[in-house]
């Protein structure tokens, strides 16, 4: 069965940002479990809430790094409009209805979010260790995944 393991490797050292990032693998995971029992009607549904979970996860990490002056927030931007690309990439792909085809796409897809992790999310890290800023979020809405329950 597809399987995307989150390890410490991937942490931003942000809480807030990093259960975001946790909840997005697991979705991932019920995305592979679904395809890999050819139950594509919820690997659609998982793809549509994957695809809800990181727009949510987007806007508020987007409007962390500009409250405290991210250098590189437009590129960052761009990473996330890339993402959305992706998805609708898989999207398409799901639709096949080919098992093969769906995981592959999966590990592409897991392949570009290990990616933005460690090119763009851990730049922000750094930026963010080295000034010894701690981001406050009590003011930002929690990330919620209707598409996870408390048995995930």
């Amino acid at each position: 069965m597809w399987r995307f393991d989150w390890t410490e490797a991937m942490s931003v050292a942000i809480e807030e940002l990093d259960e975001d990032h946790k909840r997005s693998v697991r979705i991932m995971n019920l995305i592979g479990a679904a395809a890999s029992a050819a139950d594509f009607s919820n690997a659609e549904k998982m793809r549509d809430a994957l695809a809800i979970d990181l727009a949510q996860h987007f806007r508020r990490e987007e409007r962390i790094l500009a409250r405290y002056g991210y250098p590189r927030l437009k590129t960052h931007i761009l990473g996330h409009r890339a993402a959305n690309d992706e998805l609708q990439k898989f999207a398409q792909v799901i639709k096949t209805r080919n098992v093969i085809a769906i995981l592959g796409a999966l590990d592409d897809l897991r392949l570009f979010f290990v990616e933005r992790l460690i090119i763009d999310d851990i730049d922000y890290k750094w930026f963010f260790l080295d000034r010894r800023i701690v981001p406050e979020f009590s003011d930002e809405p929690a990330v919620e995944s209707p598409a996870l329950d408390s048995r995930d």
